[in-house]
């Protein structure tokens, strides 16, 4: 009885792990497409409105072409 218990504690502790590190992973991936949304924000923001029309970004889309980019079509 006592293996029993000690498999079925083993089991819920792999589970908790687990489950730590699922969300722990989802953190650091949802750090990243902040980063890269700050960042192509950033850049598209910083540049004239003659710049963007020449790559075909209106001022006012520039936070959806940084989400796209961050985050894809989702």
């Amino acid at each position: 009885m006592a293996y029993a218990n000690a498999n079925l504690q083993n089991a819920t502790n792999n589970q908790f792990g687990r489950m730590v590190n699922d969300t722990i992973a989802g953190f650091k991936a949802a750090s990243a497409r902040r980063a890269v949304y700050r960042e192509v924000f950033g850049q598209l923001n910083s540049m004239s409105d003659r710049d963007l029309d020449d790559i075909g970004v209106a001022r006012i889309a520039i936070r959806d072409v940084a989400k796209q980019a961050a985050y894809g079509d989702a």
